[in-house]
């Protein structure tokens, strides 16, 4: 699906490209004859880039804030550029096991497609990640963080997230050192993301790690796991590393037991979804994020009022849609400064350093971002705050 260009005046434009940042590029295109210059970028018509998302019936394009984040950025970019419209191929992983390997192959095959923002799900990096590799297709993930992804061999793969190993040992820190937990649960939901997670945070807090368990779909998983917990008080951490509707659960369970014990969780707790289906009981929730949060960057109040105003009704604090805009920012970055060919493009990704909303970013040799961040939140007066941020380091 290819949307059309949509322009809107634009006063400021946090990646707009200027001389200074394609100087500092120094790239080419290997064949064009067109180039970026100071007035503002040209490329070839019908030039675009892909996002692959994650979305359906219940949640389309249309009210996703990580593909939000991506329209935000190539309709800012096209406001700037009028001599370089680009245009966004939307695939989703949704439908299947096999479905983001379907939707890569579509962006592979569509020449026009010079590199893509995504996949969104770990998962699906896992199944597109190898038709993007093989297809010579740049992509750039804003919100898959397993570990392994980047281990793959893939030259193709970059993201602007750090990895769960970061924000595990994050977590872990954060519940030893600054909460002082005496014991620490760390519970996952059997998905291949929280269980790498899990995981990880369980390495890092050694003999800190006092139970473990999964939670199924099983009818009493969550009730054979809170009976496990019995004993936990304030002195005490719950991590759960999982989906936002199975930590609602475990948490309204564990209070309707009376385990008093600090619920941690990880990225996927800053939620409209979580907030609603945790209820009376989320006051005090902490969330683990490699998310920025907006409130805390210094250009995060400006990037919130464009997103609200271009999209009223969704969130801009919700699912990495500043990091989307960044992913997509970072791509548009490259071809503004004269790359409109997938291997070139490719080449000025692995080199470039810029500074975008969330992070000033670069990739390591392995396609990850260097230096990332993990932010620590926490549920005051029914929403989310920044509280500060923890080192993800070992």
């Amino acid at each position: 699906m290819i949307l059309p260009n949509r322009t809107r005046p634009v006063a400021t434009w946090a990646g707009a490209i200027t001389l200074a940042a394609i100087l500092l590029l120094g790239c080419s295109d290997s064949g064009s004859s067109t180039n970026a210059s100071a007035d503002g970028a040209t490329c070839p018509k019908g030039t675009t880039i892909g996002f692959l998302g994650r979305f359906d019936g219940a949640e389309p394009a249309a009210t996703s804030p990580t593909a939000l984040g991506v329209q935000l950025a190539v309709d800012e970019f096209n406001a700037a550029n009028p001599e370089c419209q680009i245009a966004l191929e939307v695939e989703s992983g949704s439908g299947g096991a096999t479905a983001a390997a379907t939707a890569a192959q579509k962006l592979v095959a569509s020449r026009q497609v010079l590199a893509v923002v995504g996949p969104q799900f770990s998962g699906d990096v896992e199944e597109a990640g190898p038709v993007l590799n093989t297809g010579g297709v740049p992509f750039v993930s804003a919100t898959a963080t397993r570990t392994d992804l980047s281990a793959q061999g893939w030259d193709m793969f970059h993201r602007v997230v750090g990895t769960n190993k970061t924000i595990g040992i994050g977590a872990a820190n954060y519940m030893v050192k600054t909460l002082g937990a005496a014991k620490i649960a760390v519970i996952d939901d059997g998905t291949p993301y929280s269980i790498d997670l899990a995981s990880t945070v369980t390495t890092a807090l050694g003999a800190s790690a006092t139970a473990v368990g999964t939670i199924t779909d099983a009818p009493g998983s969550v009730d054979d796991i809170v009976a496990r917990l019995e004993g936990f008080g304030t002195e005490d951490a719950v991590y759960f590393a999982g989906y936002e509707l199975k930590a609602a659960e475990l948490l309204r369970q564990l209070r309707a037991a009376n385990i008093s014990s600090t619920f941690v969780g990880s990225d996927t707790l800053p939620s409209a979804t979580f907030l609603e289906a945790a209820g009376e009981n989320v006051e005090g929730v902490i969330a683990t994020c490699l998310c920025a949060p907006l409130s805390e960057i210094s250009k995060g109040e400006d990037f919130s009022s464009r997103f609200r105003a271009s999209f009223p009704a969704a969130d801009p604090n919700e699912e990495y849609a500043a990091e989307a805009f960044d992913a997509t920012n970072l791509i548009l970055a490259t071809i503004a400064a004269g790359n409109h060919d997938r291997p070139s493009i490719t080449n000025a990704l692995s080199n470039i350093t810029w500074e975008g909303i969330t992070r000033s970013i670069q990739f390591n040799a392995n396609g990850d971002v260097v230096d990332p961040v993990v932010w620590v939140s926490e549920v005051r007066g029914g929403s989310f705050r920044a509280i500060g941020s923890v080192n993800g380091n070992e």
